[in-house]
């Protein structure tokens, strides 16, 4: 090419005529960007914690996508700055479980924004796998153990005395009822329910057969029987409430719950 235009130049120097040449050149391909288009992404890393906690009916909520999301509507990598976990791949990221592994307790639910959510209905422990997957298809995953404890709530649903003719005369013969709402796995079949009582030191005590196993119980525990010298109308003490039978040193406690009992004196 270089000889033919040179040549073309020559006679149109001769001739007096003007030659306009255009030389082009190849230019480097362009690559499109911006969110999900980057060919540089390397993979995604996704480190979620390990261990996670709940209650029994206590309302759980917990963000793996960090730092946390401003609002459940939010995305994962959507915040200012970037995410800090998960991180790399092409951002935004939404959240799955991982298959075979398991799911989360009962009650609790994984959003696709990486906010764990819900009330847990059961205790016990539960295994699972989060994963982080980005606009790609690209995932990084991780196992997590989350355990929900139970609770056991006391309420005194009646105390009352009535003046004794025997075996005390004069002394007051007090009945106490109260209900307990268990949240915890029994073992036993057995629940036994221990506290002090105004006479000074005494145990007062009563025992109610419930269903083994985890799930929420509802009970009522009659405590008979205490004879006091006294009236006293308000007492504050604690309530101790055992997986088992009234031989309470054998069996393992549930639960210390401060209670305060009210009552009229005959």
């Amino acid at each position: 090419m270089r000889t033919i235009l040179k040549d073309r130049l020559g006679r149109a120097a001769r001739s007096g005529s003007v030659v306009v040449a255009f030389v082009t050149a190849a230019c480097p391909a362009t690559t499109p960007t911006g969110p999900g288009t980057s060919p540089t992404a390397g993979p995604v890393t996704f480190n979620p914690v390990s261990q996670l906690q709940g209650t029994v009916g206590q309302a759980f909520t917990y963000s793996f996508c960090k730092p946390d999301l401003s609002s459940t509507a939010s995305l994962c990598g959507t915040q200012l700055g970037g995410t800090t976990n998960p991180t790399g791949g092409q951002p935004t990221y939404h959240f799955q479980l991982g298959s075979g592994v398991g799911f989360p307790p009962p009650g609790v639910t994984l959003n696709l924004n990486g906010v764990l959510s819900g009330t847990p209905t059961t205790s016990g422990t539960s295994t699972f796998s989060v994963c982080a997957v980005d606009l790609a298809g690209k995932s990084a995953c991780g196992t997590v153990t989350m355990t929900i404890v139970g609770t056991v709530a006391v309420g005194q649903l009646a105390w009352t005395c009535t003046i004794s003719a025997s075996p005390l005369p004069g002394w007051r013969n007090c009945t106490a009822t109260v209900g307990l709402t268990i949240s915890k796995t029994i073992q036993s079949g057995y629940v036994s329910v221990f506290f002090n009582f105004p006479d000074g030191g005494a145990f007062f005590h009563g025992e109610l057969a419930v269903a083994a196993g985890s799930g929420t119980k509802t009970v009522t525990v009659n405590l008979v029987n205490e004879y006091v010298s006294h009236c006293v109308t308000s007492y504050a003490t604690k309530v101790d409430v055992y997986d088992g039978r009234q031989n309470a040193g054998q069996a393992p406690l549930l639960v210390s719950v401060p209670i305060t009992l009210t009552s009229s004196c005959p």
